[in-house]
C-alpha cells in the first residue's frame, strides 16, 4: 500500500504555476521558405524512385505568392522529354497542374497576391481524375485519359521550372503517391505532419522547412518522412515566423487513439533504456465515455506491447464511478497502483491531465503525481529495470483520448522539476543538461524531440489530432518559451466553463492572490483554455479594487481552434482586429480593451479575478491555467506572509491588536535547524505580517521552519516545515493564531473564545526563551520608576509598564511558559 500524503480521493484541485518569458505554442521556431522569383532561386531534389510517381498523386502546400505577372513554376519533375508531373500559378494567378508536359486542370480561383492559401492538387489514376482544392475546399475538377505521368529520372524542382520561376514563399510542402480523399485534404491542411508511417505510409516528401527542436539551425530542407528527399539550397532564403501567431498551421497537436489497436511504435535504443531510475510522464484526454475497464497503455517498452511482460510502462485504468488510477509495471511486476482519483464528475467533460511514475532501482522507492500533486509513494523493489536489444517502446494501446507530450528520463525527477516543465514543454533547446529523456512532443513529428531517442512510426489508426480543423479537438495547455523570465504569477484550477453542468448563470469565476505590493505600470494577461465554441466567450479580468477589463469578446478566429492559448499584451505588435486571421494566437496579442488604461496605477496587491461568460451554454470547455505579469518584471518575489497575535497586544473586544515589529526566520527542517535567512516587518492590527525573501538564500521547493520572534514574548515556531513553492506562487501563507497546534508543541495560549484565537506568549522581556524571575524584576523595576515609551517591558504595547504588564509575566512564569523548538 502506499504511505498517504494526499486524500484517496483527489479532484482536480487548484495549482499555481510560474510561467516564464515569451509563451509560446511548442513549434515556436517556425520557418518558411522564401524565392525571389529568379533561376537562382530554387530547391532541387535528387530523383528517387520514391518521387518518380507514375499513378495518383497529391500534392499540397501552403502559398504565399509576390507576383503572377507571367507564369510561376511551383513544382516541377520532369525530364527534357516532356515526361513527368509539374504544379504552377497562371499569369492569371491560378493553380494549374501539368503531367508529361500537357495542362490537364487550371482552377477557377485567383489567389489574392501577398497573402497565404493552402493549395491541394490531386490527381487519381484509377478514374483519371484531376482536382484542385484551396485552403480545403474543392475549386475545380476534370477528367484526362491516358493522363499518368511518365517515369523519368529528372531532379524534382521547387521553385522553379524550365523557364517560369516563383516569387513568394512556400510552407509545409507535401508531396504523396496517392490520391488524398477531400476529408483528408480538409483535416491535415493546417498540420504539420513530418512521418510516412501509419495512415501516412503514402506520403514520399514532407518539408516544413524547420525541425523538430529549436537547438541549432531552426530552418531546414530536410525531407521529414525518413525517405531521404532532402532539399538542396539553390538560392532560397529562411522566413522566419517564430514567436508570432500563425495564420496558416497549428503548432500545438498532439496522438489521437481509438482504443482499437492504434499505437505507436519503434525500435528501443540507450536513451529509452534506464535501469537504475526513470521517471516516466504524459499529458492525457481520456474520452469518459469510453467505458474499457482494462489498462489504457500511455507508455511501454518490452518485446511485446504485452503490459505483464514489459520492462517498464505507465497506465491508467478507470472504474464505474469515474474514478482513474495510474498503474505502473517494473520488469513486469504489476504491483504498482496509485489510488483512485476522480477526474470525471456528472458533467463529463473530457480534461487533460499530467502523469508520472517514478521508480529508483537503489531504493525500490516509486511515487506517482497527479497534475503536478503526489499521489502517495511506496516501495517495491524490482532491482534494476531489464533491457533487451530487441525491446520496442510503445505509446498508447487500448487508450481512447488524446496523449502528448511523453517524457521517459533516466532520473528521479524531483517535485521541483515536474511543477517546472509541467505545462512548459520539453525540446533539445531547453532540455536540461542533467537528464538523459526522450520526449516525443507530438506536433506534427514522431521524433524524440530532445535528443537521439528512437523515432515512432503510427500503427493501424493511430493519428494527429488535426486539432485546427476537426471538431471538438482538444490542444494540451502546454507552452514553449525561447526567452525565461520567470515573470507570471500563474493559477490553474481546471475549471469547467460552464461552472457546472447545472449552470444557469453561464459563467465561471476564479481567483489569483497576489502578495507582491506595487503599483502597475504595465500587465500582460496569460489565458490556457479549450473551448468547443470560442465565440461565445467573454473573459473579463477585475483588479482587487473592482477594475476590470475585457479581453476577449465573442469573437472569431479564421479556423476550427477550440482554443485560447496567449498572452495579452498591449505592447503586442498582432492587433486583436486581426483575429480573424489567425489559426491560433500564440504568443501574444493585444487584448480586446487596453488592459493598462484600465489598471494603470491600480494595486497589485489582492484577489484579481478572471470571469468567463459562456453566452451559449450547449457548448463547453475548460480553464486550464491563467495569470498575471506585473509591470514586466523580469521575476517574481519570494513573500512569506503570516497572522499572529502577541498575548497582551490582542484586544478581545475589537479583535484586533496593536501593531509592532517582528522578526522572522527561516531555518532548515533537520537538525541542527541552522537559521537560512532573517526578514523584519511591521504587523498590522489585524496581525498580518509580510516578509521578502527574494534574493534571500531561502530557496524554492525546500522546507523550512517559520520562527518568530517579537520583543517581549516567547519565541514561536510553525508547527511543521513549510515550502514556497510553484503551487503558491512562490508566495506562503501561514496562520499560527487559529488552532494551538500551528504552533509547534501547541506553544500558543488562548485570548478569545468568539472567535477561537491563540497568541504567542508574552513576557519574555530578556529573550531567553523563559519566562521567569528575571523577566518579572525588569518588569517590576521599571513599573516602580513609572517607564514610559517604546521599552521591553511594556508587554501590553499601550507604551506605559505597569501592573498589566507584571500580571501577564507573573501568571506565565508561574506555569513555567518556554519556547519549544524541534
Amino acid at each position: 500500500m502506499l504511505n498517504k500524503n494526499q486524500i484517496k480521493f483527489i479532484v482536480l484541485t487548484g495549482i499555481a504555476f510560474l510561467f516564464s518569458g515569451i509563451s509560446s505554442a511548442q513549434i515556436f521556431w517556425d520557418q518558411a521558405c522564401g524565392f525571389n522569383g529568379t533561376s537562382s532561386s530554387y530547391i532541387s531534389v535528387k530523383h528517387s524512385s520514391s518521387l518518380n510517381i507514375t499513378g495518383s498523386f497529391t500534392i499540397e502546400m501552403w502559398i504565399y505568392p509576390m507576383s503572377t505577372s507571367t507564369n510561376r513554376q511551383i513544382i516541377q519533375k520532369r525530364n527534357a522529354g516532356a515526361s513527368g508531373y509539374e504544379v504552377f500559378l497562371t499569369s492569371a494567378g491560378k493553380v494549374a497542374v501539368k503531367t508529361n508536359f500537357v495542362t490537364r486542370l487550371t482552377g477557377n480561383s485567383v489567389l489574392p497576391i501577398d497573402e497565404w492559401s493552402h493549395i491541394a492538387v490531386r490527381y487519381n489514376v484509377s478514374n483519371d481524375n484531376f482536382s484542385i482544392y484551396i485552403n480545403g475546399v474543392l475549386d475545380n475538377s476534370a477528367t484526362a485519359a491516358g493522363a499518368a505521368p511518365i517515369s523519368n529520372s529528372d531532379s524534382l524542382w521547387i521553385g522553379k521550372g524550365t523557364t517560369n520561376y516563383f516569387e513568394g514563399t512556400i510552407d509545409n510542402l507535401r508531396i504523396w503517391d496517392t490520391v488524398q480523399t477531400p476529408t483528408q485534404v480538409d483535416n491535415f491542411y493546417r498540420s504539420i505532419i513530418a512521418t510516412n508511417s501509419g495512415k501516412f505510409s503514402h506520403l514520399v516528401l514532407s518539408m516544413p522547412f524547420q525541425p523538430d527542436n529549436s537547438a541549432g539551425d531552426d530552418f531546414t530542407l530536410n525531407d521529414m518522412t525518413s525517405r531521404g528527399n532532402d532539399g538542396i539550397n539553390r538560392g532560397v532564403i529562411a522566413v522566419d515566423f517564430s514567436n508570432k501567431p500563425s495564420v496558416t498551421t497549428t503548432y500545438n497537436d498532439c496522438i489521437e487513439l481509438d482504443g482499437d489497436a492504434d499505437y505507436l511504435a519503434g525500435p528501443a535504443n540507450s536513451v529509452v533504456s534506464p535501469t537504475s531510475e526513470i521517471t516516466l510522464e504524459a499529458w492525457v484526454q481520456m474520452d469518459p465515455y469510453y467505458f474499457n475497464f482494462s489498462d489504457y497503455v500511455i507508455v511501454s517498452k518490452g518485446l511485446t506491447e504485452a503490459i505483464n511482460t514489459s520492462r517498464y510502462a505507465m497506465t491508467l485504468t478507470r472504474d464505474i464511478n469515474y474514478g482513474v488510477k495510474i498503474k505502473s509495471v517494473i520488469n513486469g511486476n504489476t504491483a504498482f497502483e496509485s489510488d483512485y482519483f476522480l477526474i470525471f464528475d456528472s458533467f463529463l467533460y473530457p480534461k487533460w491531465m499530467h502523469v508520472v511514475f517514478t521508480y529508483s532501482a537503489i531504493s525500490g522507492k516509486y511515487e506517482f503525481f497527479y497534475n503536478g500533486i503526489s499521489l502517495g509513494y511506496g516501495i517495491n523493489n524490482q532491482g534494476s529495470i531489464n533491457s533487451n536489444s530487441n525491446d520496442s517502446l510503445y505509446i498508447g494501446n487500448n487508450f481512447e483520448g488524446f496523449i502528448d507530450e511523453v517524457r521517459i528520463s533516466n532520473k528521479v525527477k524531483s517535485i521541483d522539476y515536474i511543477h517546472q516543465y509541467l505545462f512548459q514543454s520539453i525540446e533539445d533547446g531547453n532540455d536540461s543538461s542533467n537528464v538523459t529523456e526522450a520526449v516525443y512532443n507530438f506536433d506534427g513529428y514522431l521524433t524524440n524531440s530532445a535528443g537521439d531517442g528512437p523515432a515512432l512510426k503510427f500503427r493501424n489508426d493511430a493519428d494527429f489530432s488535426h486539432s485546427a480543423r476537426k471538431t471538438d479537438r482538444p490542444v494540451s495547455p502546454l507552452i514553449r518559451s525561447s526567452e525565461f523570465m520567470e515573470a507570471f504569477y500563474v493559477d490553474g484550477e481546471f475549471i469547467n466553463i460552464p461552472a457546472s453542468d447545472f449552470s444557469t448563470d453561464g459563467y465561471t469565476i476564479n481567483s489569483l492572490g497576489i502578495n507582491e505590493v506595487d503599483s502597475i505600470t504595465d500587465i500582460n494577461v496569460f489565458v490556457a483554455m479549450n473551448h468547443t465554441q470560442e465565440n461565445s466567450l467573454r473573459i473579463v479580468l477585475f483588479s482587487p479594487e473592482g477594475d476590470s477589463c475585457t479581453l476577449f469578446n465573442q469573437d472569431q478566429f479564421e479556423s476550427q481552434t477550440d482554443n485560447i492559448i496567449t498572452i495579452f499584451d498591449d505592447q503586442s505588435s498582432y492587433l486583436f482586429t486581426d483575429l480573424d486571421k489567425y489559426v491560433a494566437i500564440t504568443p501574444r496579442i493585444r487584448p480586446k480593451n487596453n488592459l493598462n488604461s484600465a489598471f494603470s496605477g491600480a494595486k497589485t496587491h489582492g484577489s484579481w479575478k478572471l470571469k468567463i461568460y459562456d453566452f451559449y451554454l450547449g457548448d463547453v470547455g475548460m480553464l486550464y491555467s491563467w495569470g498575471i505579469q506585473i509591470n514586466n518584471h523580469s521575476g517574481k518575489k519570494m513573500i512569506l506572509e503570516t497572522q499572529s497575535y502577541i498575548q497582551g497586544f490582542y484586544n478581545a473586544d475589537s479583535n484586533t491588536t496593536i501593531s509592532d515589529t517582528i522578526r522572522c526566520r527561516l531555518r532548515n527542517s533537520t537538525s541542527p535547524y541552522a537559521i537560512v535567512a532573517t526578514k523584519k516587518d511591521y504587523f498590522s492590527n489585524t496581525g498580518i505580517a509580510s516578509f521578502d525573501f527574494t534574493g534571500s538564500p531561502a530557496s524554492p521547493n525546500v522546507s523550512y521552519f517559520i520562527q518568530l520572534e517579537h520583543r517581549n514574548s516567547i519565541e514561536t515556531w510553525s508547527a511543521g516545515s513549510r515550502t514556497f513553492n510553484y503551487f503558491s506562487y512562490f508566495t506562503l501563507k501561514y496562520n499560527f493564531y487559529s488552532y494551538d497546534y500551528s504552533a509547534y508543541g501547541d506553544n500558543q495560549i488562548k485570548v478569545d473564545i468568539s472567535p477561537t484565537t491563540w497568541a504567542f506568549y508574552g513576557g519574555d522581556v530578556n529573550q531567553d526563551g523563559v519566562v521567569d524571575a528575571t523577566d518579572n524584576g525588569m518588569i517590576d523595576n521599571d513599573a516602580s520608576n513609572f517607564v514610559t515609551g517604546y521599552v521591553i517591558t511594556d508587554i501590553t504595547g499601550d507604551d506605559v509598564t505597569d501592573a498589566i504588564d507584571a500580571a501577564i509575566a507573573d501568571n506565565n512564569a508561574a506555569n513555567f511558559v518556554a519556547a519549544v523548538t524541534p
